[in-house]
C-alpha cells in the first residue's frame, strides 16, 4: 500500500514546525511536506501524490482561497483533501467562498491537537475510501471495456457467419414480421434489407403461410424446432423450393424464430432426373421383353407370308399376302423402335465422321423440307469422329429433323450445327450424368411452336407424342433417347413455348488417330439357295417348324433339335460329316446357344455358327459372346434374308 502524503502550507514556519512534529508522532506511515507559500505548494503537488493539503488563508501573494482553487481546478490535482485554517473569525460568507473553491474542511486557529489529529484522520480515511472506490471504478472500466471488446468481436464474428452462410437466414418475430436477414436472402429474393425487413414471411411464402402459421408456432413451442419444405417469392417472381428449418431463440430482450431456408431447386433437379431415369429404364425394360416375344411372333408370320406369296397364287390373295406382309414388317419396325428406347437393340458401331454424315443425308433431308421452311447446316467440327451405328444415327437425324418440320405447319428456321467441345465439371453441375471429356456435338434447332415444362418431362417417353391421333406412334424421340444412350452420349431438349426447341445431342468424340477414314461399305449382293446341311436349334418350336421350311425351300437339308443337349445327341449320332453350318437360339432352356456352339467348336472343327434371336444386345455380352467371333441374325427375319445370311457366311473363308 502506499504512503500517505500529507503537505502544510503557512507563511509561518513555527505553524509549520508544529504541524508537521503533530502529524509525525501521530500518523508515522505517513510523509509530511511543506511549503511556505501557495505557489511552492503547488508545484510540490505538481510533483507529488498528494493526499491531503492544510492550506493556510492568510498568506503573502496566493491566498489559501485561491491556492484551493487552482489545486480543485487541475485534472491531475482534483482529488487532493483540501482543509483551510484561519486564524480570523470565520462569517458564513467567508465558507461559502471556500467551499466554492473547493474546500473540504474549515478549522480555527488555535486548534486543539485531538481536533487536528481527529480532523486528518477522517480526511485520510475518505482519501482512502476514495482511493479505493476509484481503483475499483478503473477496474470495472477496464473490465468493462474487455468486455465490450469481446462483444464486439463475437458480434463481428456472428455477423460474418451470418452474412457468409450459403443458406438463406431469416429472423422474424412470433407475429412473422421479419427482424433480420442474411446476405444471402437478400440476394436470393432479389429485394434490399430495407424492402425485406418491412415484409413479413406471409409476403415471402404467400397466402397459404397465414392457414399454417398457427400450426407451426404450437410445433415450435412443442418441440422447440421445424422442419418443412414450402417456397419463396422472389422480387422477379419466380418461386424458390425451400427446406426451412426454424427454433426459437433469444434476439434482442425478446423472443424471435430463427429459420434457415436451403435452396432445394438443385436437389429436386437431381430427383426429377432420378425418377425420370428410373422411370425411362423401367419402360425399357417392359418394352424389351415385349419385343422379343413379338419377334418370335413375326418370324412365324413374316416366315409363312412371304413362302406363301408364289407367283402361282390369284392376284387377289397374292395382294392380301401382301398386306399381310407390310403389317408384318411394320410391326417389326415398331419393334425394333421398342428395342432402340430401351437400349438393347443391337448396334453395329464404326468409326464415322459426324459432318460427313449430314452432307450424305442432305439430299434426303431436302426433299423432307418444304418451300416454306429453310435448312441451315453450321457444320463447325475440326474432325467430328465418333463410334455408332451408321444407320441408326441417320435416322436420329432423320427423325429431329422431320420432328422440328411437323412443328412449324407455318413455315420457318431449322439448323443443324455440329461442332467439338470439351466438356468440364463446370458443365456438370447441373448434369450430373455427364462423364467429363471431349464430345462432338449435334445441335437441331427449329423456330417451331416450342414447349412447355409438362410436355419436356415427357418428351422422350415412348408412346407420347404431341401429333394428332394417327400422325404418330410416339416412338420417334423415345427411339433417338435410346439410340443415343446405348451409344453412351447425352441428349436435351431446351425450349420455351412460342419461341421454338433445340435437341442437343453430345456423343464421346475419337482422336484424329483413332477415326481413319469414313469410307461406307458397299457389300454385293448375296445369293439365297444352297445344298449344303444345316444343323437348326430352336425350342420355340412354332419358329423352328418356319424355320425349318424356309430352308427346306432354300434347298438346303436339315436337322433340328430343339434344344442344345438334342442336337449334341444328333452329332453323336452322325458326326460332322455332311453338317456344314450350326444356326442355334441364344436363350434356351438347359445350354444356351453359346455353351452349344463352344462344344461344337471343341468337338466337331469346321462347323460354322449362325445365332438367331429375338434378344437385344445384353443377352449376348451376359453371355460372352462378341460381335467379333459370331455371325447374328436378329428375329424377325424373311426367306430372303435368312438364306442370304447363311450363304454368306457358308461362302466364308
Amino acid at each position: 500500500m502506499n504512503e500517505n502524503i500529507i503537505l502544510a502550507v503557512d507563511d509561518q514556519e513555527d505553524n509549520l514546525f508544529v504541524l508537521e512534529q503533530l502529524i509525525t508522532e501521530y500518523f508515522p506511515g505517513c510523509r509530511v511536506l511543506t511549503a511556505v507559500n501557495g505557489n511552492d505548494g503547488l508545484n510540490i503537488i505538481a510533483r507529488n501524490r498528494v493526499d491531503v493539503a492544510i492550506v493556510d488563508i492568510q498568506m503573502p501573494g496566493m491566498d489559501g482561497i485561491e491556492m484551493c482553487r487552482r489545486i480543485k481546478a487541475d485534472i491531475k490535482s482534483a482529488g487532493v483533501m483540501v482543509v483551510l485554517m484561519t486564524a480570523h473569525r470565520t462569517t458564513p460568507q467567508f465558507r461559502a467562498s471556500g467551499l466554492e473553491a473547493g474546500a473540504d474542511e474549515f478549522l480555527s486557529k488555535p486548534v486543539e491537537s485531538v481536533e487536528m489529529i481527529a480532523r486528518i484522520r477522517v480526511m485520510l480515511r475518505t482519501k482512502q475510501a476514495e482511493n479505493k472506490l476509484r481503483a475499483q471504478k478503473d477496474d470495472l472500466e477496464v473490465t468493462v471495456r474487455d468486455r465490450t471488446k469481446k462483444l464486439r468481436e463475437a458480434e463481428s464474428y456472428y455477423r460474418t457467419l451470418f452474412n457468409s452462410a450459403s443458406d438463406a437466414i431469416i429472423i422474424h418475430d412470433l407475429n412473422g414480421c421479419l427482424i433480420d436477414v442474411n446476405e444471402e436472402t437478400i440476394r436470393r429474393l432479389k429485394y434490399d434489407r430495407e424492402q425485406l425487413l418491412d415484409m413479413s414471411i406471409e409476403d415471402i411464402e404467400g397466402p397459404d403461410f397465414a392457414r399454417t402459421f398457427p400450426e407451426r408456432m404450437d410445433t415450435l413451442r412443442h418441440k422447440g424446432h421445424l422442419i418443412v419444405e414450402t417456397g419463396h417469392l422472389a422480387g422477379d417472381g419466380v418461386t424458390i423450393p425451400v427446406e426451412v428449418c426454424s427454433r426459437l431463440m433469444d434476439y434482442k430482450d425478446r423472443v424471435a424464430v430463427f429459420s434457415i431456408a436451403r435452396d432445394m431447386t438443385e436437389r429436386k433437379n437431381l430427383l426429377d432426373q432420378l425418377m425420370q431415369s428410373r422411370k425411362m429404364e423401367a419402360i425399357g425394360r417392359l418394352a424389351g421383353g415385349v419385343a422379343h416375344d413379338f419377334n418370335n411372333i413375326l418370324t412365324i408370320i413374316i416366315g409363312y407370308a412371304e413362302m406363301m406369296n408364289d407367283s402361282r397364287l390369284e392376284k387377289t390373295n397374292r395382294a392380301k399376302i401382301s398386306e399381310i406382309i407390310k403389317a408384318a414388317k411394320r410391326a417389326a419396325s415398331l419393334t425394333q423402335q421398342l428395342l432402340a428406347f430401351s437400349r438393347k437393340q443391337i448396334l453395329q458401331p464404326r468409326k464415322i465422321r459426324i459432318n460427313d454424315i449430314i452432307s450424305g443425308i442432305k439430299p434426303m433431308l431436302d426433299r423432307l423440307i418444304p418451300e416454306n421452311i429453310l435448312l441451315f447446316f453450321e457444320l463447325n467440327s475440326a474432325h467430328g469422329c465418333l463410334e455408332a451405328d451408321l444407320g441408326q444415327f441417320e435416322q436420329v437425324i432423320m427423325n429431329l429433323v422431320i420432328n422440328a418440320r411437323d412443328s412449324m405447319a407455318g413455315g420457318g428456321e431449322i439448323t443443324i450445327e455440329t461442332g467439338d467441345i470439351d466438356l468440364d465439371e463446370a458443365f456438370r453441375e447441373n448434369r450430373s450424368e455427364i462423364v467429363p471429356g471431349p464430345y462432338v456435338f449435334l445441335f437441331i434447332k427449329d423456330t417451331g411452336q416450342g414447349m412447355h415444362e409438362k410436355t419436356k418431362k415427357k418428351i422422350f417417353e415412348p408412346f407420347f407424342t404431341t401429333k394428332e391421333f394417327g400422325k404418330g406412334t410416339g416412338l420417334g424421340l423415345s427411339t433417338v433417347y435410346g439410340f443415343i444412350k446405348q451409344s453412351r452420349g447425352y441428349i436435351y431438349v431446351e425450349s420455351t413455348y412460342g419461341e421454338g426447341s433445340t435437341f442437343k445431342i453430345y456423343l464421346p468424340r475419337l482422336t484424329e488417330t483413332d477415326c481413319g477414314n469414313f469410307i461406307k461399305d458397299e457389300k454385293p449382293a448375296a445369293r439365297a439357295t444352297g445344298n449344303e446341311t444345316v444343323m437348326l436349334v430352336e425350342d420355340e418350336t412354332s419358329v423352328r417348324t418356319v424355320a425349318r421350311t424356309m430352308l427346306d425351300k432354300l434347298g438346303y437339308s436339315v436337322y433340328e433339335a430343339e434344344n442344345g443337349n438334342e442336337a449334341l445327341d444328333i452329332l453323336k449320332q452322325h458326326g460332322t460329316e455332311n453338317i456344314d453350318l450350326l444356326v442355334t437360339d441364344v436363350i434356351m432352356p438347359g445350354i444356351s446357344g453359346k455353351e452349344l456352339a463352344d462344344r461344337v467348336r471343341e468337338n466337331y472343327s469346321g462347323i460354322k455358327v449362325l445365332y438367331i434371336s429375338g434378344y437385344p444386345d445384353k443377352a449376348f455380352s451376359d453371355l460372352g459372346i462378341t460381335k467379333d467371333e459370331a455371325s447374328v441374325l436378329k428375329k424377325p427375319f424373311s426367306p430372303q434374308l435368312f438364306g442370304e445370311t447363311i450363304r454368306e457366311i457358308l461362302d466364308r473363308k
